[in-house]
């Protein structure tokens, strides 16, 4: 991962003005993301939403935006393979609106509002959170994300198969 790290970093020096330079600093965050569980290091995390805020910042209308967006709000929601002490669900949620906005890719809007029902679930909010899992099962049917918003609804099986009919 430190050797794409590096290259992901010449990128970004010699291509600054470019959408290949916010995908790269994306991709350095990724990397830091899969070193972070590879070693099980938090602070990898660090380095990762530093490169995914740096793309943000820098590039905030690039085609890696959304993604961009959906990966520092995991960071923040403490969606990641490494347990984190501090977690900031309402920033996650923010961050998580964002690459909804910023998008038509239905595996991201279903991913960032799936992580959205799961903040608010967290934060003690039931029925928001039902109501943003139902809502993916709705606006996002066949996606990964649709069979894991029914599950945390508790649906059965048959239950599902039913909800793939109706939408």
């Amino acid at each position: 991962y430190e050797e794409s790290i590096t290259a992901y970093r010449e990128i970004v020096g010699q291509y600054p003005d470019s959408d290949a330079a916010a995908a790269a600093l994306m991709m350095i965050g990724t990397n830091y993301d899969w070193l972070a569980a590879k070693n099980q290091d938090p602070t990898m995390i660090e380095k990762a939403k530093e490169a995914f805020a740096a793309s943000i910042d820098r590039y905030p209308d690039s085609s890696a935006a959304a993604a961009t967006y959906l990966y520092l709000g995991q960071m923040y929601g403490g969606f990641t393979s490494v347990i984190l002490k501090n977690t900031d669900c309402a920033k996650a949620s923010k961050l998580f609106e964002k690459a909804i906005e910023k998008t038509s890719d239905q595996w991201i809007q279903a991913q960032a509002k799936g992580r959205i029902g799961q903040c608010l679930e967290r934060a003690g909010e039931k029925e928001k959170a039902k109501a943003a899992y139902e809502e993916v099962i709705k606006k996002y049917p066949g996606t990964d994300w649709d069979k894991e918003a029914q599950k945390l609804l508790g649906l059965k099986p048959e239950q599902q198969e039913l909800n793939e009919i109706a939408y």
